[in-house]
């Protein structure tokens, strides 16, 4: 949930407006509820849309508020739509309608969501253990244990509202090729909510269960009646939900604490550095100039030049194995940049050669020393000792060489034993270069180099 809620991405506003229109659904707002599903398909993500179905059902037809939803459906279309295209189309000195480009790319178009990151249906089942363990599984089964038990239920029709709200998205999104973790933060508010329905619908499957075998006893043995009858139910069932749920809890923190040791060396490489002042240190030493940091097939992991003391430092990328499209700088400042289109791009995720700096003109290099992976294309730099020095090193999880249970949940004593890791290294070229100003020569589009990178591939793709 935090991951979803912190992310400065479009389906984590999409998050915020689900639990904001399944919210005043529930209150009965059902103009908030509208305008909320309108904000996140429109501003956000056009498919998002998909939260919002069965609560339009619910009005129009069930409700019978078709004039209400039309109008509001309406208003929410001018007061969202007419600035959202004014302002880009301003912009981009073109008309543009996103939410419908978004759509045409992904839906309309033979190259959308199967150019990279295609994955199996299991995908987002181990993804939502991962995420929610218990719970999920718990949302899994809340559809059939809520039908079994729904004498027992009050809101029997709001809990399928949410629960069928919740299985639409996991099945549209089961069938498309691509699949990322965040394509199901719209839903993430809603599975611990459909997993309490389940842990909810279980208690009163118990005691339901509990009522049959007192009738069936009582006609067959008085003895196993009375056996029963002193047993205190009630408790036995809240200790279920109880167990469930803390046990779930703590599921979560060892998924927590097991990415801290697992995967954290990406930023802690960096942190070390700008403790101790050495990051501060270089730009003394190399006269103010510039300085170049460079990845190759560690580019994914790289956190922001946030984690970078100054503009001094550029971020490039060198050639290793992965061969699609990197993503490229933004210019310089220049009032009508959003104007102009960008060289160097393509919509098919193909390799674009500007992208990459020769290794020397890298002053730095990140890396993930991984003794399996070396390779012509992606050598152990840190082993080549005359050109280059490690000066922070952190250690991080091969998965691949780890026990599965024990690198996605940490188990003290237990998980030290089981996982191996590689070493995560920041190194500083001993080979000085001459002075002088000390940018690297990649191509980009006209004008000064910015210092950070756009990727407008990632951002049209699903």
């Amino acid at each position: 949930m935090f991951i979803s809620t912190s992310a400065f991405l479009p389906s984590s506003f999409s998050s915020y407006m689900t639990a904001l229109a399944v919210g005043a659904w529930l209150e009965e707002l059902y103009e908030l509820s509208i305008f909320a599903v309108a904000l996140s398909s429109i501003l956000s993500w056009p498919f998002a849309a998909l939260t919002g179905l069965l609560i339009a059902v619910d009005v129009v037809i069930i409700r019978r508020r078709l004039i209400m939803f039309v109008s509001w459906s309406f208003i929410s279309l001018l007061v969202i739509m007419l600035p959202l295209v004014y302002i880009d189309s301003s912009h981009y000195n073109k008309w543009v309608v996103t939410p419908w480009n978004i759509v045409k790319y992904n839906i309309l178009s033979s190259k959308g969501p199967d150019l990279y990151g295609t994955e199996p249906w299991s995908f987002y089942a181990i993804n939502g253990l991962l995420n929610f363990n218990i719970m999920f599984l718990m949302t899994l089964l809340s559809p059939i244990l809520t039908l079994v038990t729904w004498k027992s239920h009050l809101t029997l029709y709001e809990k399928f509202i949410i629960i069928g709200t919740t299985f639409i998205w996991l099945g549209v999104f089961l069938l498309q090729p691509h699949k990322e973790e965040r394509f199901l933060f719209p839903i993430f508010p809603l599975i611990p909510i459909c997993g309490a329905f389940g842990i909810d619908s279980l208690q009163h499957l118990i005691l339901k269960l509990y009522s049959w075998l007192l009738d069936i006893s009582d006609k067959k043995s008085k003895q196993v009646t009375k056996w029963l009858i002193t047993r205190d139910i009630n408790t036995w069932v809240n200790a279920i939900g109880f167990f469930l749920i803390i046990t779930s809890s703590l599921i979560g923190c060892s998924r927590v604490v097991a990415l801290h040791y697992g995967y954290r060396a990406p930023f802690d490489v960096f942190f070390n550095l700008q403790r101790d002042g050495t990051l501060q240190k270089f730009e003394t030493d190399f006269g103010n100039n510039d300085l170049t940091l460079c990845y190759g097939k560690e580019w994914y992991r790289f956190p922001s030049s946030f984690f970078l003391p100054s503009t001094n430092w550029n971020t490039r990328f060198i050639k290793s194995s992965f061969k699609g499209q990197l993503p490229s700088l933004y210019p310089a400042f220049d009032p009508e940049g959003t104007m102009r289109l960008p060289g160097n791009m393509n919509d098919l995720n193909s390799e674009e050669p500007s992208r990459y700096v020769a290794l020397t003109e890298c002053d730095f290099l990140v890396d993930l020393i991984d003794e399996s992976r070396i390779s012509v294309e992606e050598p152990n730099y840190a082993a080549i000792t005359e050109d280059w020095n490690v000066i922070s090193e952190q250690e991080f999880i091969n998965s691949q060489k780890s026990h599965p249970i024990f690198r996605a949940f940490y188990i003290p004593f237990l998980s030290p034993q089981y996982t191996v890791y590689d070493r995560y290294v920041f190194m500083e070229r001993r080979r000085k270069k001459k002075s002088g100003s000390r940018k690297a020569k990649v191509i980009v589009n006209p004008g000064k180099a910015g210092k950070e990178f756009s990727d407008d591939l990632d951002d049209a793709i699903l």
